[in-house]
């Protein structure tokens, strides 16, 4: 499963699942991510990346 790794604008660290983007939209400094019903992420437009899975539990766990 592929998530698409995001930093917010208040530098939150998130992992989105890619099958669940609605649309990806640049608006002015920073892109919005739709997710549906109505959930949307802010995020800084240099932070976008695909990250595997397996990768986001390895990230996750050195976070704590």
């Amino acid at each position: 499963m592929m998530f698409l790794k995001v930093e917010t604008l208040e530098g939150k660290t998130e992992y989105l699942n890619a099958e669940k983007i609605i649309s990806i939209n640049q608006e002015g400094k920073h892109v919005k991510i739709l997710m549906g019903a109505g959930l949307f992420w802010r995020v800084k437009p240099g932070s976008l990346s695909f990250v595997h899975h397996e990768m986001v539990l390895m990230h996750v766990s050195r976070e704590n």
